[in-house]
């Protein structure tokens, strides 16, 4: 049934300004096919898909789909991105960045800090409840001395 949803939603997603498909079990093959209706899409500004288990591949798939297309917010809580995952959400352009609750841990926090060295629209990231260690948050704290456009840091554990 939501596959069917899905299929509606790609096709009317070319003037769509914000989505919200939060806590939808969207599985990777799916985020693929969502994928497409956002690359088709020249509007879209905020972007909610926390909740969601796809994986890396997913995460791969959407970062096609938003190629150049700059957006305000990203939204990808509670997905279990892992580091792999973490790496490809910091290549997307957004101004507001939240992967919270992702199981980040240290090796998160290094594809994090390592993604911020080359970030230039980034102004605001969401990083809590990750579990990122000391090492984790030392190598966001450096990597922080390198950019000089992001406001506001979210830690919390």
């Amino acid at each position: 049934a939501f596959k069917g949803v899905l299929a509606i939603v790609c096709r009317d997603l070319e003037a769509m300004q914000t989505l919200k498909m939060n806590n939808n079990d969207i599985p990777t093959s799916w985020a693929k096919e969502l994928a497409v209706g956002l690359s088709k899409n020249h509007f879209l500004v905020h972007l909610d898909l926390s909740g969601n288990p796809f994986d890396v591949e997913g995460m791969k798939a959407l970062a096609r789909g938003l190629k150049e297309k700059p957006l305000e917010s990203l939204v990808l809580t509670g997905n279990d991105l892992g580091a792999a995952g973490a790496k490809v959400a910091m290549e997307i352009q957004t101004q507001t960045l939240k992967i919270a609750n992702n199981n980040l841990k240290r090796e998160g926090a290094e594809a994090v800090a390592a993604g911020l060295h080359h970030n230039q629209t980034l102004v605001e990231l969401d990083l809590a409840q990750n579990a990122l260690g000391a090492e984790g948050m030392q190598a966001v704290s450096l990597a922080l001395l390198n950019n000089s456009v992001l406001q506001v840091i979210s830690l919390d554990s």
